[in-house]
């Protein structure tokens, strides 16, 4: 089977991942059409090919009315010359890893159904909040749900968010994954000793906004006893103000802010951490939708610990501990609990490598897409 993938994610290499995983199936043939570079957690990225591709990698120009980079970017986005990589490759299968709603995806189905009206498409979906859009975008997202055969949300959520919007077609919940070659448990000795990092250190990982909850993660760290260091993997606004904080709450000193990295750089860093925090907060126009940091978490031997937001509780489940979103007093004390308590976090460790193991490598993930496509077209030779 041809199968054309569509996403702007896989100009970070460890987000291709997925892809490596599916063309490892003999009897797909893919290819993978993404942006020539792209805007990921307040850095520019340009797509890196590297050696281990094992699957077509393009690289096409993008056309956005020229609005900045920024949510409104990813949603208005199209890709030139589109059609003559789709001439090319006649897939049987189009799998774009983008919102109903985005301009991308209604191009795409557009060309699709001009150029290889047999195929069949696929769209994916994170938002598990039900809203309804302005236009061109809810007729984006109207025609899609129309004319597409299946979709992969990425939680039980979404899902319902999906069914509610009258998706009627199939669905197949389509989790992030995780490598576990890349995401294991390093040795960091001289890591944590450059960083300065006391005996015991709560980590984050993720953008530097208010809704992510490190505000209250810092005065939640404040509270707790000088042998802990704060460690922030990030960049984003509330830098500064994260700075001042600091200071006003007399921690600066255990506060440890190294900025943006590669993926391919956060092993090393989780396995400094001995505790990861993922204190989301939810607001009218966003709860967290998957948590990827918390499985990358896991495959690196870190126990969690998440706030009530959104996929955060499901994603956990009886594999960390869950405060409700926005309790500074909830949050230290679950902290405390995991740091003061070895057996407790010995048993998280050992939860979190299960659920990866039985659930979020990406060979596990790549198994359930393959068996979707397969079902996909058994369908249609049976139909035609």
């Amino acid at each position: 089977m041809k199968v054309l993938a569509i996403t702007r994610t896989a100009v970070v290499t460890s987000h291709r991942e997925r892809f490596k995983a599916l063309s490892k199936f003999e009897d797909i043939d893919l290819t993978v059409v993404c942006p020539e570079y792209w805007v990921e957690g307040y850095r520019k990225i340009h797509m890196e090919k590297n050696r281990e591709e094992t699957y077509k990698l393009i690289t096409l120009p993008t056309f956005s009315w020229r609005l900045p980079w920024g949510t409104m970017k990813n949603v208005t986005y199209r890709y030139r010359d589109l059609d003559k990589v789709i001439e090319k490759v006649q897939p049987d299968i189009f799998d774009v890893l983008e919102e109903p709603y985005s301009m991308v995806t209604a191009h795409t189905l557009r060309l699709k159904e001009r150029l290889c009206p047999d195929a069949k498409f696929i769209f994916y979906s994170a938002q598990n909040i039900k809203k309804r859009y302005p236009l061109p975008f809810r007729s984006a997202e109207k025609y899609v749900f129309n004319k597409s055969d299946f979709s992969f949300p990425v939680s039980l959520g979404v899902k319902d968010i999906l069914s509610q919007k009258s998706f009627s077609k199939g669905m197949e919940v389509i989790p992030w994954g995780v490598d576990p070659e890349i995401f294991k448990r390093l040795q960091v000795t001289e890591l944590k000793k450059g960083l300065k990092l006391r005996r015991f250190t709560v980590g984050y990982a993720g953008r530097l906004v208010k809704e992510k909850g490190i505000i209250e993660l810092m005065r939640a760290v404040a509270g707790l006893e000088d042998d802990t260091s704060f460690l922030i993997i990030g960049s984003g606004p509330l830098e500064k103000k994260i700075r001042r904080l600091s200071r006003r709450l007399n921690m600066k000193d255990r506060v440890i802010i190294k900025g943006g990295c590669k993926r391919e750089e956060m092993p090393r860093y989780l396995s400094a951490m001995d505790i990861l925090i993922v204190p989301s907060r939810t607001t009218k126009k966003w709860k967290e939708q998957f948590g990827r940091i918390i499985i990358e978490a896991w495959g690196c031997f870190v126990p969690v610990i998440g706030s009530s937001s959104g996929h955060i509780p499901e994603l956990i489940g009886q594999a960390g501990l869950i405060f409700e979103e926005g309790d500074v007093l909830e949050m230290r004390h679950k902290i405390k609990q995991v740091k003061k308590n070895i057996r407790l976090r010995l048993q998280l460790i050992e939860r979190g490598k299960v659920q990866v193991r039985d659930n979020y490598t990406w060979e596990k993930v790549a198994g359930k897409i393959h068996d979707v496509y397969q079902k996909l077209l058994q369908t249609e030779s049976l139909t035609g």
